[in-house]
Order: structure tokens, then C-alpha cells, then sequence
């Protein structure tokens, strides 16, 4: 049986870079947490199908389905250099491409080191390690930039209630692992994923932090003003 990549490689790259670009925007919705769950395990699904063995196009698949996620994600860097800063539309465009590119990276690491643990056994585990590993690298490397992490969207997802007790990495560990038992969904899988949400709801149950005396009432003034104007030598008081 022929994979996606074998059938049609052009649909095939343009598939993953449509499933990066789903991704990010499903991260703006309520429960975008829930979303994105089903999402990833297609995504993972088709790295999983494709049948390519040389490394450079095993990195270049996950580096795709990257490109798909950050560029929509990195799209208010635009905003910034076009729309307040002046920049030509041309330069800002390029420095979005160009940031997106170097964050997509991260995902071709990531779908590498999956792709070299073979024993299924094993995959399970490995699979939302190799993720997390490269998420962690991704907030570390060149002063970071973690921006769009799998974890925020956990905020409102199913599995937000670890996050006080192992930090932001576990949620994405976990986001991982279930799509991948989702990308092939037996009942054995499928019961797993249900099982481990239900354990974490419980988790929240519990509270890391109570409140003391009195409520305190904090507000937030900010200047009702166009960012356009913002660093416009003439409208400066």
C-alpha cells in the first residue's frame, strides 16, 4: 500500500503545511485545548505513514507541518513592522517567513528524533518526547522563543490541571502522547486517552493556592490611542 507521500508528494507537503496552519488558528478558539488534540493526531498520522527514510526528508516533513503552524501564529510581527512601524509590505512578509522558518526547525528536530525509534514499545513514549525536548530547546536556544507553545493551549484544555504540579512541558507531554495514541485509534488507545483526562480533571480538585484576609481590587489603565501613532514624533505631548 502506497503512503500519502508516495500517491502524491505535492498534496502530501501541502497537506501537512494546511494541518500547521489548523493548528494554530484552532489555538484561538474556546477549548482550543480539545481541538487541537484531534488535529495533531492526523498530523502525526501522516509522519507516521510516510514511508521516506532518508533523513533530510524526514526532517523536511516536520519542518512543513511547522512552517503551516508559525506563520499564522507569527502573523502580528507583520502588524508591527508594516502597520506601525512603516516597514514595506515586501521586508515585513520576508521577517515573518523568515522567523516562522527558523521556528519550524524545532518541528523537523523533533519529527527526526521520533522517526529513529523504531520499536513500537517505545514510540509511545518517544514520540512526545522528542516533542517536548524540542519545545524546551526552542525556549532555551539563542535566549529563546517560546512563543505558541503547545502548552498554552492547554489553558483551556483537558489537560491544564498538571501544569502546577510539573510545569508547562508536562502539559504538552501529555497534548503529545494523546494525539499520538489518537493517530492510531484502537480502543485500547482511545480508553487510555480518556482514562489519563480523567485523572487530571481530578488533579483539580486541589488547589495550590488559598485565599488570605481580604480581596484586593487591582486595576489597569492604558492609553486608548492608535499603535500607528504610538511613535509619531508629531503626536507627542
Amino acid at each position: 500500500m502506497q503512503s500519502s507521500r508516495q500517491a502524491n508528494p505535492i498534496i502530501y507537503s501541502a497537506l501537512l503545511v494546511f494541518l500547521g496552519v489548523l493548528l494554530a488558528v484552532a489555538s484561538e478558539l474556546p477549548f482550543s485545548g480539545y481541538f487541537q488534540i484531534p488535529l495533531f493526531a492526523y498530523a502525526l498520522y501522516l509522519l507516521d505513514q510516510s514511508s521516506e527514510s532518508r533523513l533530510g526528508q524526514v526532517f523536511r516533513d516536520g519542518f512543513l507541518l511547522g512552517l503551516g503552524y508559525f506563520v499564522p501564529a507569527l502573523w502580528w510581527i507583520f502588524i508591527s513592522l508594516h502597520d506601525v512601524g512603516g516597514m514595506a509590505v515586501w521586508l515585513s512578509s520576508l521577517a515573518v517567513l523568515a522567523l516562522a522558518s527558523l521556528m519550524a526547525v524545532y518541528f523537523g528536530l523533533a519529527n527526526l528524533i521520533a522517526k529513529q525509534v523504531t520499536y513500537s514499545a517505545w514510540r509511545s513514549l518517544a514520540i512526545p518526547a522528542a516533542w517536548v525536548l524540542t519545545e524546551y530547546l526552542r525556549g532555551q536556544m539563542f535566549t529563546g522563543f517560546p512563543w505558541m507553545g503547545f502548552a498554552e493551549s492547554q489553558v483551556n484544555g483537558p489537560f491544564a490541571n498538571i501544569a502546577p504540579y510539573f510545569g508547562g512541558l508536562a502539559c504538552t507531554f501529555l497534548f503529545i502522547w494523546a494525539a499520538s495514541q489518537l493517530s492510531q485509534p484502537r480502543l485500547r488507545n482511545i480508553a487510555g486517552v480518556v482514562g489519563m483526562i480523567a485523572i487530571v480533571q481530578i488533579l483539580g480538585a486541589w488547589s495550590f493556592t488559598n485565599p488570605k484576609d481580604s480581596p484586593i481590587s487591582v486595576r489597569l489603565i492604558q492609553g486608548n490611542f492608535e499603535q500607528s501613532l504610538k511613535f509619531n514624533p508629531a503626536e507627542i505631548l
